[in-house]
């Protein structure tokens, strides 16, 4: 991650970085060659980056000197819900202010080291601390109230439009923190220039989806260049997002059940109308996805009719891959028990509140409604099942983060443009192909 990131950097800013697990050749040059020699330092925020002295002294000698601290947190893609990131500003201040007791036991031998170059320098312990939370900006107790101030991320494993959406937004705060923010401006042509080497372009990007909605290009049965299932309860938010962002940067036709264009209630038309008249479908993964026996038909609609799936996952909505597949590969049993559960749950109180949309998944006889529309359709629940646990594993997953930065929702847009164009280049090149891989799997 910080070699990607230090040529990121030096390749977009054009301007000198220094790297200190390269360019080191002894510890007491850490301050002279680069952190004195720096305008702004970016702290590669990992689980254990201050139990080693040697980052805690660079945070003073910045602190010191006056120069901005910018934290950057590092955070996996497709982590489970479970999981949090492993570093954060209230936890680094408790760490600072208890030192003491907290650095030796998380690292032995590095309070000594530590205290030991401070005794060179004449610096005390407790001024040490003062000045590392100051430079960490969380030195005043008001933030264990207000909270503490946001700082970028480094989406680690994510795709090159997201990581370079990630450096945009660190050179950012970086150009906030120096006073530069005014001056700082990404033109379009700068920005191709950039994702030139990582991928597509922005302005071949627009051009490619513009693409889709041609007349010539697509059937004449295709309305919608894309249609977005989801579970409503879970992500109708970020499905309407999402649409409104495809439709607002590619001018794209694109439509969603929760909608003016189709009755939401009615899965006929939503099958027919809505999937059955897109170029592709677009499947927010989330944590009950496959549990909603709607989602489970335009799901395998689309794959029965040949269209190119294109999955987003939704981070913090619960989704876990290893667990969906093993749900997908026993979902005639599985889905009964869910049901019956969720149905217990909300019976009580609940059932008057719910919307007729959601009443798929929590009435009485949801599995029986669906089974009828399959067999009304020449399908049977086990071509669905097989169907769906043969295919939807299989595809790589675009990972979405709903409060990110508008850099960060600008690169989802380019990955799910760039899973589409794909998609459809592959089928051009090879006709046969997808329909080959679908119609097997529903066999």
């Amino acid at each position: 991650d910080a070699r990607y990131l230090y040529d990121l950097l030096s390749s977009i800013t054009q301007a000198p970085v220094y790297l200190d697990s390269t360019k080191l050749t002894d510890l007491h040059t850490l301050f002279t060659e680069g952190v004195q020699q720096s305008e702004v330092v970016v702290l590669l925020a990992s689980e254990h980056v201050l139990t080693r002295p040697w980052c805690l002294l660079e945070l003073y000698e910045a602190g010191r000197l006056g120069i901005p601290v910018i934290p950057l947190g590092l955070e996996k893609v497709h982590r489970t819900a479970a999981a949090k990131p492993k570093f954060d500003l209230l936890s680094a201040r408790h760490f600072v202010n208890n030192l003491e007791s907290m650095l030796e036991l998380a690292n032995p031998g590095a309070l000594a080291d530590l205290t030991a170059h401070l005794a060179a320098s004449g610096t005390p312990l407790r001024q040490f601390k003062t000045v590392v939370l100051e430079a960490l900006k969380v030195a005043d107790p008001r933030v264990v109230r207000l909270g503490a101030p946001q700082i970028p991320t480094w989406h680690s494993g994510g795709t090159d439009a997201q990581l370079l959406a990630d450096v945009k937004d660190l050179i950012n705060a970086m150009a906030e923190a120096t006073g530069r923010s005014d001056s700082l401006h990404f033109s379009r042509e700068e920005e191709d220039t950039s994702m030139n080497s990582l991928g597509m372009t922005w302005s071949s990007c627009v051009d490619c989806m513009k693409s889709l909605c041609c007349c010539g290009t697509r059937s004449d049965t295709e309305q919608y260049a894309v249609y977005i299932s989801c579970d409503p309860e879970e992500a109708s938010d970020v499905a309407r997002y999402l649409q409104c962002a495809l439709t607002r940067k590619f001018a794209l036709p694109v439509v969603q059940e929760i909608g003016p264009e189709l009755k939401d209630d009615c899965i006929e038309d939503q099958l027919n109308l809505g999937v059955g008249r897109s170029h592709a479908l677009l499947l927010l993964l989330s944590s009950g996805v496959f549990s909603r026996p709607w989602t489970l038909l335009q799901v395998y609609e689309a794959i029965r009719l040949h269209k190119p799936i294109v999955c987003v996952e939704v981070q913090g909505g619960g989704h876990n891959h290893g667990a969906a597949k093993a749900w997908l590969k026993s979902l005639r049993t599985e889905l009964g028990k869910r049901l019956l559960s969720r149905l217990h749950a909300r019976t009580l109180f609940l059932t008057p509140l719910l919307r007729p949309l959601n009443a798929d998944r929590n009435r009485p006889g949801a599995t029986t409604e669906m089974r009828r529309i399959l067999h009304a359709r020449g399908n049977s629940f086990q071509q669905l099942q097989e169907a769906l646990s043969s295919v939807i594993p299989s595809i790589i997953a675009i990972s979405f983060t709903p409060s990110g930065s508008q850099n960060h929702v600008d690169a989802v847009l380019v990955d799910i443009c760039e899973r589409l164009v794909r998609e459809k280049q592959a089928s051009s090149r090879n006709s046969n192909a997808l329909q080959k891989r679908y119609s097997d799997a529903i066999k």
